[in-house]
């Protein structure tokens, strides 16, 4: 998720993996990361540090998808500050009605919660609807 993030040129992270004189801004990358990632948690408390088999949101696929929701947000939001923690929270607030990590079925894909597995189908999927969602909740 941090790679396809940093190397992807529209990646949350891609703006900090190099400066003039070579070096990653790796204070950055972590700030973003640590951001969203706490916002995941705060928003979708019930499905954080479960066991992968328990939580989709702690599987790789999971994981992965998410990491594109992050590049997604954070391009929306521009350049990260302060108050970008609090409007990663409030973005994803709007969403969580509309996920299912934990139970449930995913409406865009047609698939049980625990039927999402670490394959590049399902993966992508995930991760299209996740923004699918993100794009339909936000809109302002």
């Amino acid at each position: 998720m941090i790679k396809h993030s940093i190397n992807n040129p529209l990646g949350a992270l891609s703006p900090y993996k190099g400066t003039r004189n070579g070096n990653a801004e790796i204070d950055s990358m972590y700030r973003v990361t640590c951001g969203f990632w706490s916002a995941m948690r705060d928003v979708f408390a019930d499905a954080w540090g479960k066991d992968p088999r328990e939580s989709r949101l702690m599987h790789s696929a999971g994981i992965q998808a998410a990491g594109v929701l992050m590049d997604r947000i954070t391009a929306r939001l521009g350049s990260y500050d302060e108050s970008t923690s609090k409007k990663f929270k409030r973005d994803l607030e709007c969403m969580a009605p509309y996920c299912h990590w934990t139970s449930g079925t995913w409406e865009g894909l047609g698939l049980e919660w625990n039927e999402i597995q670490s394959i590049p189908r399902h993966i992508r999927g995930l991760a299209d609807e996740l923004v699918r969602i993100y794009n339909q909740t936000t809109r302002s």
